[in-house]
């Protein structure tokens, strides 16, 4: 059994208190089941970091999943991290500033993130990877640009996907005594007579009740709604019916709560997709970095710059003719991936789902693609991407920007996508210190949320790399929030 595997068994086997039943209607009951300084609902990145946070800070802590492992949405993350990392920037060549990362999560999510929130997140950023590398993170020294972040300033750890982060802070809750329950699922709020968040309820799998008290307070970090296609079809109809590359956690079960209890929601709108598997696919073949990789369309054309903010891609995917298109990159782009995406994308290609050819004119074929179109495209992207950076260009675009990896290294591949939800950016609304407020315009106290949970941070549009940012950051900052405070 891996080391990782014997973490989560024992975190699993962890023994229960009995069980003294819930009141009703959220109030607190009489007797508590168990009892902890701090509660954590979620055990994806954002749970994960507050859990070890709160715990660092001399907090007891139980943190409950749902899902009979922890990772949630992170695990299937690309694992790019957003920061303005001077060291690892400066070592790449590449300028920028706080006050650049802020302009451009605002300007991306149309101006209507809370600024506050944002700068807080950028400025903060850089301490999340430095507390994530003392948890036994190991980040690469190399900095990326990828689908959607919209700069150079992504940081990766060695280790594929979004695997590093849980297994190093599963490690660390595990050594810190953070009692986890997998299979647990919150099902209530429950608020103390003077109107403080005094504990949750929750279920077991086998259907018993549990009753925790928190005496210093509870974090949110219950994902978004991207896996429940009837909240998604209600908020974005327009995406109805869409795939989701979302861990099937990710359900919304803040939303419900909110709902109820009166807390306040925002954006829940703004439904953000990508590039990814169309509806009936079996298998998961993604690219993340833009410069390796062109979308063409079934008229064998290009029809948007690559390196564009997620929601201008979203946008012009939707135009295209049945919604639908083709990722094409060559062997190059293939040796970039890590070795999950590339077995994905292996996957796909035994299954049908994906084509290899010796030759573009063979590829177009597969791909029932005007030939003599699709190879003029790929010509012509491939003199732009050979002059990047020799003179400048009349009209700025991807190659010029970023750079292009020429599609010439066969074999040459595709496979066909639509548009796949993938991020929730609305929820529940918080302040600058991360409580979760009611419509009322007042905080619930004892109550904070951290992670896709929340619908304060990025507005209409995420910046590709500010999700695992966001969830780690406002997970550790809340976490500490949370264990420090006074019952």
């Amino acid at each position: 059994m891996t080391a990782r595997r014997k973490i989560l068994a024992a975190m699993a086997a962890a023994p229960l208190c009995g069980l003294a039943g819930r009141a009703a209607g959220g109030e607190a009951p009489q007797a508590w089941d168990q009892t902890f300084d701090v509660v954590v609902a979620g055990g994806g990145g954002a749970g994960l970091a507050a859990a070890v946070s709160a715990a660092q800070n001399g907090a007891s802590v139980c943190l409950l999943e749902k899902l009979a492992m922890l990772g949630g949405d992170t695990l299937r993350s690309t694992g790019y991290f957003s920061c303005v990392e001077p060291r690892r920037q400066k070592m790449n060549g590449i300028a920028d500033s706080i006050d650049l990362h802020c302009r451009q999560t605002m300007q991306a999510g149309r101006n209507l993130g809370n600024p506050k929130l944002v700068r807080l997140m950028v400025e903060e950023a850089p301490q999340t990877v430095a507390w994530l590398e003392s948890c036994g993170v190991l980040f690469q020294d190399a900095v990326y640009e990828i689908y959607g972040s919209g700069y150079r300033r992504c940081l990766k750890p060695l280790l594929p996907r979004g695997t590093a982060y849980v297994r190093a802070l599963s490690q660390k809750a595990m050594e810190l005594g953070v009692k986890v329950l997998l299979e647990t699922r919150l099902t209530d709020l429950l608020i103390d007579a003077g109107g403080r968040t005094a504990g949750v309820a929750a279920q077991l799998s086998d259907g018993r009740m549990l009753a925790v008290r928190a005496k210093k307070g509870v974090i949110l970090a219950t994902g978004g709604f991207g896996a429940n296609a009837a909240m998604v079809a209600h908020y974005a109809p327009e995406l109805a019916g869409l795939a989701t590359d979302n861990s099937p956690g990710s359900t919304g079960d803040a939303v419900e709560l909110a709902q109820r209890l009166g807390l306040a929601l925002e954006g829940m709108p703004y439904v953000e997709c990508v590039a990814g598997n169309p509806p009936g696919r079996k298998t998961h073949a993604r690219l993340f970095i833009p410069s390796d990789f062109v979308l063409i369309n079934e008229r064998g054309g290009r029809f948007v710059e690559e390196d564009a903010l997620r929601l201008t891609l979203t946008q012009a995917i939707l135009r295209q003719p049945n919604r639908r298109c083709f990722t094409v990159f060559d062997m190059q782009g293939v040796e970039h991936l890590d070795p999950i995406s590339q077995k994905g994308l292996y996957q796909a290609l035994v299954a049908d789902e994906a084509f290899n050819a010796a030759t573009l004119g063979e590829l177009a074929r597969m791909m029932q693609v005007p030939q003599e179109a699709f190879a003029r495209e790929i010509e012509r992207y491939n003199k732009s991407a050979a002059g990047a950076g020799k003179a400048p260009a009349a009209a700025p675009n991807k190659c010029t920007r970023i750079g292009c990896t020429p599609l010439v290294k066969p074999p040459f591949w595709a496979y066909e996508v639509g548009l796949t939800v993938h991020y929730t950016p609305g929820g529940v609304t918080v302040n600058d210190a991360g409580e979760v407020m009611r419509t009322d315009g007042t905080a619930l106290k004892g109550l904070w949320a951290a992670g896709e949970v929340t619908g304060s941070v990025h507005g209409a549009n995420r910046l590709g790399g500010n999700g695992l940012a966001d969830a780690m950051t406002f997970g550790r900052l809340a976490g500490k929030a949370a264990a420090l405070s006074k019952a």
